[in-house]
């Protein structure tokens, strides 16, 4: 993804954990979308540190041209990462399809949602929900193929 040129402008260090193991933390400036984004990442690796502080740039850039609004005990969130809801509890539209469908193929929707999550239908999250009906759309899909 980099090439092993780096910027004159970076700095990157290394500490030993209490393990033994190497990190590496690079900080930089970063040119997106026509903007200088200053971003530091951590990693195993230089390579794996860089990527690190380039994808955090781009979030960076990316919060600046959307607008979005954060603290900064909250990361900003954009509408692709919900997948669902996010972390947020199950909606009742979903519980509902959730529970439907299951019907629909002759399957209990708490069995279901232990299978697959270890945890009752009602405490998973929107994203591990919206994750489940797409399963059972294609289960759906496979009971209308046979």
């Amino acid at each position: 993804m980099f090439n092993q040129n780096y910027s004159r402008n970076a700095i990157f260090t290394g500490r030993y954990d209490a393990q033994g193991e190497l990190s590496i933390i690079y900080s930089d400036f970063f040119n997106i979308d026509g903007k200088n984004i200053h971003s530091s990442g951590c990693g195993w690796s230089m390579e794996e540190a860089k990527s690190n502080a380039y994808q955090c740039a781009k979030l960076l850039a990316k919060e600046q041209n959307i607008g979005a609004s954060h603290t900064a005990s909250q990361h900003p969130v954009f509408k692709e990462e919900m997948n669902g809801g996010g972390s947020k509890p199950i909606s009742d539209k979903q519980q509902h399809v959730i529970t439907k469908m299951a019907n629909e193929l002759g399957l209990n929707a708490e069995r279901e949602a232990h299978a697959s999550y270890g945890k009752s239908l009602g405490a998973l999250q929107g994203a591990e929900a919206h994750q489940l009906i797409q399963k059972l759309k294609a289960k759906k899909g496979e009971a209308y193929a046979v």
